[in-house]
């Protein structure tokens, strides 16, 4: 290698892996020929029937949950946080 070569991290990686330089250019790449865009499929819109307007009633009687006119029952209230700590003395 030469003083130049010391200095290329490339041509280390390849000295590290044991690769040598080819004499013959290496030839150009062709590209693949550009992807046309695929257009979406013509497809008939299907249309929701949706009601005026939700009762949820309505809905769980049908999922079979029973009424659901009664309200859940209250949580319980938080417990009152404790009071702070008096200030310790320094020892």
């Amino acid at each position: 290698m030469s003083e130049h070569d010391h200095n290329d991290p490339w041509a280390s990686l390849a000295e590290t892996l044991g690769a040598t330089p080819s004499a013959e250019p290496t030839p150009p790449r062709t590209t693949p020929p550009a992807k046309q865009p695929v257009r979406p499929r013509q497809e008939e819109k299907r249309t929701r029937e949706t009601p005026a307007s939700a009762n949820w009633d309505d809905l769980a009687s049908e999922l079979g949950l029973g009424d659901t006119g009664q309200a859940p029952p209250p949580r319980p209230a938080r417990p009152a946080p404790p009071p702070p700590l008096p200030p310790r003395d320094p020892p």
